[in-house]
C-alpha cells in the first residue's frame, strides 16, 4: 500500500500532482438494489406530460415519454439519447418543445433507462433504428390517430442516438 501511495503522490505525465482523499468513500453495499430514482437527473413528469411502456414484441419492452398532442399532430419530434444516458436527457428540451406545442416523444434506447430487452448487448445502427420504427409503430396503432406510413417524423439524436 505504501508502494501505492508513493506513485500517486508523484507528478502525472502530463501536469499536476495527483490527489489522495484524506478519507476513504464510504463503502458500498452491493446486496441492496441500486435506486434508479434516486440517480434519475429529473423526475420525468416535471418534464414530460406522460409515460409509456411499449411491448414492441413477447421480450422487448420500451420506455417512451411524450409531451404534447402526440395522437393528433400532423409531425412528431423523435427524442433519441446518447450511449450511457436515457430520454429523460431531454428533459429541458422537451419541456421547451411542450411550451411552443410541439408534439415530441423520447424513447429509452435498448440497454439504457427503464427499457427492458431480451438481448441488451447488440446496439448496432440497424438494430436501433429497427427498435425506434417498432417503438412508432406500436405507438401509432395504440396512441396515434393514424397510420404509422403517415405519421410525419422529425428525428432528433445525440451520439449514439443521432
Amino acid at each position: 500500500m505504501s508502494m501505492m501511495k508513493d506513485v500517486l503522490k508523484k507528478k502525472g505525465p502530463s501536469s499536476g500532482a495527483f490527489f489522495i482523499p484524506s478519507t476513504p468513500p464510504p463503502p458500498v453495499n452491493m446486496r441492496e438494489p441500486l435506486d434508479l430514482e434516486r440517480y434519475s437527473p429529473m423526475p420525468w413528469n416535471e418534464y414530460f406530460e406522460q409515460k409509456h411502456q411499449v411491448q414492441t414484441n413477447e421480450t422487448d419492452s420500451f420506455c417512451v415519454y411524450s409531451v404534447g398532442d402526440v395522437a393528433n399532430a400532423p409531425n412528431l419530434v423523435v427524442l433519441l439519447h446518447g450511449g450511457g444516458h436515457s430520454a429523460l436527457t431531454w428533459s429541458l428540451c422537451a419541456n421547451h418543445l411542450k411550451g411552443e406545442g410541439v408534439a415530441a416523444v423520447a424513447i429509452d434506447l435498448r440497454a439504457h433507462g427503464s427499457t427492458h430487452t431480451i438481448d441488451e448487448i447488440d446496439w448496432s445502427k440497424e438494430r436501433l433504428a429497427r427498435d425506434v420504427v417498432d417503438v412508432l409503430r406500436h405507438l401509432s396503432s395504440s396512441i396515434f390517430s393514424r397510420d404509422f406510413e403517415s405519421l410525419g417524423v422529425i428525428l432528433v439524436g445525440h451520439s449514439m442516438g443521432g
